[in-house]
């Protein structure tokens, strides 16, 4: 459900982005909704006051730094790739998060890593591949049509 509620999104930021230059003004809009739900649903989980009460220690910090500095970075450039490449861009580099952080927890916590994952990993990126191989086919398709089209219906030039 995530994956297709995630991918529907990107898409319409592709369509917005077109109508809508400001990617930052965009990323704010996005964030102040997303806060929202995100409180619409944390109050409906977690009802107790008590429990949402932030002291000046270091669990208002880490709310700060995850609600400024990772979501927005996170937001603006998700923008951008999906107004420079695209959606199917920006979707298929998600997966690669996985990968990412299991070598991280392999190379910084020490976790081991099962043939399993490593076979999964080649998988996966040997799937990226051949999805950028074949968008990469499709633009160029679309590119040489652009191109006999102008070609054929050029304007004919008139001589002085």
């Amino acid at each position: 459900m995530k994956l297709l509620r995630g991918g529907g999104r990107r898409c319409a930021q592709g369509r917005v982005l077109k109508s809508y230059p400001s990617k930052l003004n965009f990323t704010a809009l996005q964030c102040l909704l997303s806060c929202m739900q995100s409180f619409v649903v944390a109050i409906s989980f977690e009802r107790e006051a008590y429990r949402w009460k932030l002291g000046w220690n270091i669990r208002i910090l880490a709310v700060a730094y995850c609600g400024f500095v990772v979501t927005g970075v996170a937001f603006y450039l998700q923008t951008w790739v999906i107004e420079k490449k695209g959606p199917v861009f920006l979707a298929l580099s998600t997966p690669l998060g996985f990968v990412f952080t299991t070598a991280t927890a392999a190379l910084l916590l020490g976790e081991i890593i099962s043939l399993g994952c490593v076979i999964g990993g080649i998988i996966l990126i040997g799937g990226l591949y051949f999805v950028l191989w074949g968008k990469s086919k499709e633009d160029e398709i679309f590119d040489n049509k652009a191109c006999s089209n102008m070609t054929t219906t050029a304007p004919p030039t008139l001589l002085a």
